[in-house]
């Protein structure tokens, strides 16, 4: 049985001095969506239904979102502005460990930050830009209620 839609709420939080507009819709087990700009929406209103959902707007300093995502890479010492943005973000609305979902146009800094956080990130699904969003929801609701990170839903 599919779940009504929840309110989509607009917010802004400071992450590390940045200030960050979000989407946010759904109660549940909390999830972290990174997606493209134009998937956001269909996405966070399919996933609301069964977890807390958590849609960033990427920041843009200096060299803009991509040039902030990709600072340093996974070698780096310290963690990149992007993970201390992301570290700030998450702790700014309450989430310890969070579900990540990505698209391919994010899945890059998505994975660096799962290695460089594993405590922060229980699971990651990385979608393909062309994947349907009901079996993508339908596999990562199955995952999770098989590793017991969810109670089952129909």
């Amino acid at each position: 049985m599919a779940h009504p839609p929840p309110p989509i709420v607009r917010a802004t939080v400071v992450a590390d001095g940045l200030s960050t507009n979000i989407l946010a819709a759904g109660s549940g087990p909390p999830a972290l969506l990174l997606v493209a700009e134009q998937r956001r929406l269909p996405i966070l209103a399919a996933l609301g239904g069964y977890f807390r959902v958590v849609a960033p707007e990427i920041p843009s300093p200096e060299g803009g979102p991509s040039d902030f995502l990709t600072d340093g890479g996974v070698h780096r010492t310290t963690p990149s502005p992007a993970a201390r943005w992301l570290d700030g973000l998450l702790d700014g609305i309450g989430i310890e460990a969070v579900v990540i979902v990505a698209d391919d146009t994010l899945s890059e800094f998505a994975r660096s930050y799962s290695d460089s956080a594993p405590g922060r990130v229980s699971h990651l699904l990385v979608l393909d830009s062309g994947q349907d969003i009901a079996a993508a929801l339908q596999y990562l609701k199955t995952r999770l209620t098989e590793r017991g990170a969810m109670r089952p839903l129909t």
